[in-house]
Order: C-alpha cells, then sequence, then structure tokens
C-alpha cells in the first residue's frame, strides 16, 4: 500500500509515497467534499482555530540553502509538533522516480508525554533531488500532522487525505494551493544541447487532489476569515 500508518502502544511508524511516475493523463476524480467537511469538522474540535501561514519564504530559503534541518525545524514550530524531531538520510532510491519519506518514534509512546517523544523522518537523498519545494514541504507537514493526529487519538489517524488537510488546516494552506505540491515537472540540461523532462505527481493513494486543496482552503477562509489561509 502506498501509505500506511502503524501504532500500537509503544510505536509509530508511517510511511508516504512522496512521488511517482506521471506519464499518463489520469481520468477527473469527483471531488469528496462531504468528507472535506467532515474533516474539517474534526480538526475544529481536536486544534480550535486554524493556525496562521507558514512563513514560506524562510522556508524556501532553508530548502534552497540545503539546509534540510533547518527547514524541518520550522516546519515543526510552526505546526505545534512540541516533541523532538531528527532527519535520517538513507542512501539514493533505486527507482528515483518513486520517493519516500517515512517518520518514527525513537522513545516508546506508553506513559511519556508528547514533548518528551523523539521522532525521525527518514529521507532519501535523491528526494530532495527530484521533489520540488512545494511538494517536500506539504508532504513533511502531512507527515507531522498524522503524528499530531495519533497524538490527539483522532479517529483520523491513517488517512492520508486527513493529515493533508490536518497540515492544512496547521498552517501549510498556502503552500497545498501551489501546483508543485502535488505535480511537478523538471527539466535537466544533457550534452549536445538535448534536455530530459520529468513528470512526477504526490504518490500517495488517497491523497487530496489540487482541487480539493482550494476547496479545504475557501472553506476555512469561509468559516474563519482571516484565520483561513487564502
Amino acid at each position: 500500500m502506498p501509505g500506511s500508518f502503524l501504532f500500537d502502544k509503544c510505536q509509530i511508524r508511517y510511511t508516504m509515497l512522496l512521488t511517482r511516475s506521471c506519464c499518463t493523463l489520469k481520468r477527473e476524480v469527483p471531488m469528496r467534499t462531504v468528507l472535506l467537511d467532515y474533516y474539517i469538522d474534526e480538526l475544529t474540535r481536536l486544534f480550535g482555530k486554524p493556525l496562521p501561514p507558514a512563513p514560506e519564504e524562510e522556508m524556501r530559503g532553508r530548502f534552497n540553502e540545503k539546509n534540510y534541518r533547518g527547514m524541518m525545524t520550522l516546519i515543526k514550530v510552526c505546526m505545534g509538533f512540541t516533541a523532538k524531531l531528527k532527519i535520517g538520510w538513507k542512501p539514493p532510491n533505486s527507482i528515483p522516480v518513486e520517493e519516500t519519506l517515512s517518520i518514527e518514534n525513537l522513545v516508546s509512546t506508553r506513559g511519556v508525554p508528547f514533548e518528551r517523544q523523539e521522532f525521525v523522518v527518514f529521507i532519501h537523498r535523491s528526494t530532495v533531488e527530484i521533489a520540488p519545494f512545494e511538494m517536500f514541504a506539504t508532504s513533511v507537514a502531512n507527515l507531522l500532522a498524522s503524528v499530531l493526529l495519533q497524538s490527539k487519538k483522532s479517529s483520523l489517524v491513517g488517512d492520508p487525505a486527513a493529515s493533508d488537510v490536518a497540515a492544512m488546516y496547521l498552517g501549510f494552506s498556502n503552500l497545498y494551493l501551489k501546483k508543485e505540491a502535488h505535480t511537478s515537472r523538471r527539466v535537466t540540461p544533457k550534452a549536445g544541447g538535448r534536455v530530459d523532462v520529468d513528470y512526477a505527481e504526490r504518490g500517495t493513494e488517497g491523497a487530496i487532489t489540487e482541487a480539493e486543496a482550494r476547496y479545504v482552503a475557501a472553506r476555512l477562509a469561509e468559516r474563519f476569515g482571516e484565520h483561513g489561509a487564502l
């Protein structure tokens, strides 16, 4: 399964397929408006009002400087992720069009307050070379949102779309509204004036679409005014 969530009383491991090859046109998928409204209702109950937009330019600057640790620290602070967070690097993926991110806990969750727990995000080094900033940032936010939902014992745990909406709710609406968060086009110059063009899309089954992200952002703005990041 492209995205999976495992949780027992002492273990959390969530893995998502970040990108996959996008070589053919996909058929139009019906928008899940009723389900998206349910997610927003549940997130309002869990978190109160949405968080303000995360500082996109500061995050982008750290990404461009290859300061991925600093970028992820900024994401976790903006989302109110109070547990400790580390990066674990993996060798480049042997299938470069299929990149994964995963998060695991380093400390047993049994009886341990969330702020004293430790997590590590495992990243293939090829991931940051393939995924654009918007896709990488929203995917990290999705991982952290998944853990935050679990920490609140939410029924939404394990649902990739719910984690996407939670990430939007916690400050990442603006990034989810960008096309590059869902589909990317990379042009690589080659010798003799040739170029290679690769297409990739967010690969996790069930993740929200670009149209659904626009719907969620509009609903947040409708409900919360300035707190809905549009």
